[in-house]
């Protein structure tokens, strides 16, 4: 019987990471809010108990050690430097986080992220 080569989306996960690694410059992040770009779009899952999901915004991304970290919030929501740089921003896993819908998130980064890039 021929192995079936099932794929996974860590290969993506990990270009993509070294992507933002590579371009978040020493700010330590990318903003994604510029408005004459695709907006990349988080999926949320606003009550994980109901399996509510949400589309959110992503406002920023970087690399934080290995992990590839997201800020997500309402389209007319606007973040400053000091509010992506604040003890109490609170930047998600995509990967890991119970929150976060993995696979759409990581699709929506993967089509835009180029065009945030200065």
């Amino acid at each position: 019987m021929e192995k079936i080569n099932i794929p996974n989306f860590q290969d993506l996960y990990k270009e993509v990471r070294d992507y933002v690694r590579e371009n978040q410059g020493e700010k330590g992040y990318i903003d994604t809010q510029n408005e004459d770009c695709d907006p990349i779009k988080a999926i949320v899952y606003d009550n994980i108990y109901t399996l509510n999901l949400t589309e959110y915004y992503v406002k920023g991304i970087r690399v934080n050690g290995d992990d590839l970290e997201i800020i997500y919030d309402l389209p007319n929501v606007v973040y400053d430097e000091d509010a992506f740089k604040s003890e109490d921003a609170e930047w998600m896993e995509i990967c890991y986080d119970d929150y976060v819908y993995f696979v759409p998130t990581l699709f929506s980064i993967a089509e835009s992220i180029e065009q945030y890039i200065e």
